[in-house]
């Protein structure tokens, strides 16, 4: 078959993969990217709620907006115009920049029902002696400063019960009103700053719905053609930059590394079929592995897809095999039979080492073992049983190593020995440090610059936005046994305060009380002729009109009729958005929230806790738990690479049945990850759980070194016999063709902004470096020709 007609054939193979592609993608393939769907179950009580909150917990939808750059007067009408637009937006349940964050409905609900939420409503603030106080600081406040606000509240609440409430709302926020909108407090050196606080209506891990809400808030500042300078900070914010920024990163080293890897192999082969012949063979990999994953768990995470593709860069290296050890003489179906059974034990070791993440309890570690499984799968049986017939026709240019590498070589082999010594050091090294130290902290893998973390706490001083560090669940139960447990916990809190153990604390029953507590209050007003007698009393030397106070006593007898309030009642979008940040009521997971601020002494407030003996009640250091939760995935990632190792050596000693060739094949990968470890941590740049996973792809690159560098030793008996010289060159060339291959793909990622890509280039670099001088030096030297005669 000639040459072009084999190169239109594996133009049609290609042009058939990647329409079933664009037509299975969407159809049927269903790509995720929210965070959610590849979070893992946890493991503690603590843990799992974490996660839940992480899911679709409010403080992961919280954002915060900055204006500066402009004089105040043009900074509160540019947020007073973007609040009026992001609130019609459907993106947004909240949009809030004002001194209370409510309009007068809110306020008008909020003041009808006062003495029912009020802590300031008991029967001794009704009685005469109680009120006279009250009415005299009225009488100082309505001819002070405060006149106007006094004039419209406090003739109708005397006893201050709704300033009460509205300061509870307010929280411990610094904001000052300028122009009617909320500014950040005036600082030396420092520009005014307007604040709003949004609140989405997507989860906080749903990447693309965040990415749409930061747009919308983009559009609308654009919109206002205003000068000044827009500031964003929040979860959802740093999700999306660290997206953008993996996606830049990624898709730059792409095409970078993609362009030297063609240009390589072109120069190695001249042959476009060969270039033509790997990407059928990750293609269909590929293919293939999507649909496995997407019938097993029913959709594929885009991190599933992203470092599966990165997991399959192991099967580049078949065709590539197959190809450079064809002998000139030889067809590529003959060399594909030839070179099959080490092909198999290359594809067995890579499958072992992966099979194990399928048993892993971490959904997500699981989906990028079965993905990894078929796309290996796939490809080994498409470089046996198709490839040969597809590219048969593909012109044998010698791949023989060049005398350089043959004269290396040997210098390798000779010194083999002495290649023991850098791993020694290593070694030591390690054993000094106290081991390999494998970070579990999510913050050392983030791309967001210091300078945007530093923004984000301080927008948050500001605005008052509350410390997620440190919170306690309450768990299970109805909506009033909830606000219940939160009452009789706010004593313990409250002592922990006065102690010094934290600054202040928020809890749902400052807002909501219960519906006992509510009754409670309503039982403590006084009936008309009562309030009427205590108010006579009270004002007795006072400058009141008798009828000052004919609202106060109306809305008291009103009072004394309210239902009680429950969290349903709550429809104003801002009301609801502070409760259900405190407050989640859903039917199968009701839980209550308090958030403690400003912590100084965390284990004191475990003790004090736990000391309540409440099974309800969960201490939780977020940061605590997501390290716990990422150091528990990453020991179970530990264990399920150690199996996975072990099974390799089983199979290569069931095969090879010559502990000199085992060790020859296995050595390179078992020193290669030794160093692929180390190195990245004696750098400062400790390894996660990113990097054992990148492990195993250069962990199967070095079996494939090992192999094919040792293949004649395959087999038996037949160990003992040695390469030739030109079969020896052939191999070299080859598995010099992977690596450079292999190095060129990863080693443009080393340069990436992203932590996580860089540590992946890393790995792969000095490991697949390390496996291939070991490979070489283990290699057997080539037989005399004297000795072949």
């Amino acid at each position: 078959m000639s040459i072009r007609r084999q190169a239109f054939q594996v133009g049609l193979v290609l042009l058939t993969l990647a329409v079933l592609s664009l037509l299975l993608v969407g159809r049927v393939v269903q790509i995720r990217t929210d965070m959610a769907a590849f979070l893992p179950p946890g493991g503690t009580a603590a843990q799992r709620f974490l996660i839940e909150q992480l899911r679709e917990g409010p403080a992961a939808t919280l954002i915060l907006v900055g204006l500066e750059g402009a004089p105040e007067a043009e900074l509160a009408g540019l947020s007073r115009t973007m609040a009026g637009d992001l609130a019609a937006d459907p993106h947004f349940k909240l949009v809030a920049n004002g001194a209370t964050g409510l309009d007068g409905s809110e306020q008008t609900f909020l003041f009808r029902y006062r003495y029912l939420l009020s802590a300031r409503t008991s029967s001794g603030a009704f009685e005469s002696s109680s009120l006279h106080g009250d009415l005299t600081r009225l009488l100082g406040e309505l001819s002070g400063a405060g006149g106007m606000m006094a004039a419209r509240f406090g003739l109708s609440d005397p006893i201050g019960a709704f300033p009460y409430l509205l300061k509870a709302w307010l929280g411990s926020s610094q904001i000052t009103l300028k122009e009617g909108v909320w500014f950040a407090p005036d600082a030396a050196g420092r520009p005014p700053r307007a604040l709003l606080l949004l609140r989405t209506t997507g989860q906080g891990l749903d990447i693309e719905g965040q990415r749409q809400a930061k747009e919308r808030i983009e559009a609308a500042f654009v919109a206002s053609h205003s000068q000044a300078r827009l500031l964003l900070s929040g979860p959802g914010i740093f999700a999306v930059a660290s997206a953008d920024t993996i996606k830049g990163d990624a898709e730059f080293v792409s095409i970078l590394s993609s362009l030297l890897v063609v240009l390589f192999l072109y120069w190695r082969h001249r042959s476009f079929l060969v270039l033509g012949a790997v990407a059928v063979t990750l293609g269909t990999g590929a293919l293939a592995a999507a649909l496995a994953v997407q019938a097993a768990f029913g959709f594929v995470h885009g991190i599933t897809l992203g470092f599966g593709m990165t997991m399959l860069g192991v099967t580049a290296d078949y065709p590539l095999l197959v190809i450079g050890q064809r002998r000139l003489e030889e067809s590529l179906l003959d060399a594909a039979r030839r070179l099959w059974p080490t092909l198999a034990q290359a594809v067995g070791a890579a499958l072992l080492g992966l099979v194990v993440m399928l048993m892993s309890s971490f959904a997500g570690l699981a989906q990028l073992g079965l993905f990894s499984v078929v796309g290996v799968t796939s490809a080994g049986l498409m470089t046996r049983f198709v490839l040969p017939h597809l590219t048969s026709a593909i012109h044998v240019r010698d791949q023989s190593a060049a005398p350089f590498w043959l004269r290396l070589a040997d210098r390798l082999r000779t010194y083999r020995f002495w290649l023991a010594l850098p791993l020694l050091v290593t070694i030591l090294c390690l054993i000094v440090k106290g081991g390999v130290h494998f970070t579990t902290n999510l913050a050392d893998l983030s791309p967001v610059p210091k300078a945007e973390q530093n923004l984000d706490e301080e927008m948050r001083h500001q605005i008052g936005a509350p410390d997620v560090r440190y919170l306690v669940a309450i768990q299970g139960g109805s909506e009033e046994e909830i606000l219940e447990a939160a009452e009789r916990l706010e004593p313990t809190l409250d002592q922990l305060v006065s102690e010094g153990a934290m600054g202040s604390f928020e809890l749902p029953s400052r807002y909501l009380p219960s519906t006992a507590t509510q009754l409670w209050r309503q039982r403590a007003l006084p009936d008309p002729t009562r309030l009427a007698a205590s108010l006579e009393a009270a004002m007795a030397g006072l400058p009141f009109k008798p009828t000052a106070f004919d609202g106060f006593k109306a809305d008291v007898e009103a009072s004394r009729a309210l239902p009680p309030l429950t969290l349903k009642v709550f429809t104003s979008p801002a009301l609801q958005a502070r409760l259900e940040s405190l407050l989640v009521i859903d039917g199968h997971a009701n839980h209550g929230l308090a958030t403690l601020n400003d912590v100084q002494d965390p284990a004191r407030i475990a003790r004090t806790l736990n000391a309540l003996d409440d099974p309800h009640l969960i201490l939780i250091d977020t940061k605590g738990e997501t390290e716990s939760l990422v150091g528990d995935y990453l020991g179970e990632a530990l264990r399920w690479l150690a199996l996975g190792g072990f099974l390799m050596l089983l199979m290569l000693a069931a095969i090879q049945r010559d502990h000199r060739t085992v060790l020859r094949v296995a050595g390179p990968a078992l020193g290669a990850a030794l160093v692929a470890l180390a190195v990245p941590d004696l750098l400062g740049k400790a390894p996660n759980l990113f990097n054992l996973a990148s492990l195993l792809l250069m962990v199967g690159v070095s079996i494939d070194y090992g192999l094919f560098l040792n293949r004649r030793n395959a087999g038996g008996r037949a160990a003992k016999a040695r390469p030739s010289p030109k079969e020896a060159a052939l191999a070299l060339g080859s598995v010099l063709n992977c690596a450079a291959a292999t190095l060129l793909t990863f080693g443009l990622l080393i340069f990436c902004r992203n932590p996580v890509l860089s540590g992946i280039g890393l790995t792969v670099v000095t490991g697949v470096a390390t496996a291939l001088i070991l490979a070489i030096a283990l290699s057997p030297r080539p037989a005399d020709p004297e000795t072949l005669a």
